[in-house]
């Protein structure tokens, strides 16, 4: 557990049992933001990043009830790594949407193949015209979860507004 704050263009973290790091922005390499939406309960964030020169990635994720000052430090520290020429993106992890798109593609594409083989067998015309609208549904799924899921480098900081908790003055 950490406290998370800014110190200049710093990004502090300090430890409940005494441990400090700062993150300078220019030190940044990568920084990569997402959420994920509840249904019940609070939705979950969380922000990696990479430093330049350090292998791995440090991974930030705030207490899902009380996010505290997580949204609006992560929201000026992005916005000073991206001045500094780093690279911000929005979205999971790339394996977490290949995850999500196998899953949800996957089962699509499989009853398609079951309908297909139905389709084969009968030969009826209505069970061709049943196979071509759920292949039209698994490619429309496919486009729109790459469209909406997969990660991407922000144009401009505030894209990463609708990913992190509300800023205090919207909460009134």
């Amino acid at each position: 557990m950490a406290e998370i704050g800014l110190e200049g263009d710093a990004l502090i973290l300090a430890g409940d049992q005494g441990g400090r790091l700062a993150i300078p922005a220019r030190e940044v390499e990568c920084i990569r933001i997402a959420s994920s939406p509840a249904r019940y309960g609070s939705a979950s964030y969380e922000t990696r990043i990479w430093r330049t020169g350090t292998p791995g990635g440090l991974a930030i994720v705030p207490v899902p009830r009380a996010p505290g000052s997580y949204g609006p430090t992560m929201r000026n520290f992005a916005g000073w790594v991206f001045a500094d020429g780093g690279v911000v993106i929005r979205g999971p992890s790339l394996a977490a949407v290949i995850v999500q798109m196998t899953w949800t593609v996957g089962s699509v594409t499989l009853v398609a193949v079951v309908l297909l083989g139905g389709a084969i067998v009968e030969g009826k015309w209505w069970m061709w015209l049943i196979e071509a609208f759920v292949v039209g549904l698994a490619i429309l799924l496919f486009v729109g979860l790459r469209r909406s899921y997969w990660p991407r480098r922000v144009s401009r900081p505030d894209q990463l507004d609708e990913l992190l908790p509300p800023r205090e003055e919207s909460r009134r």
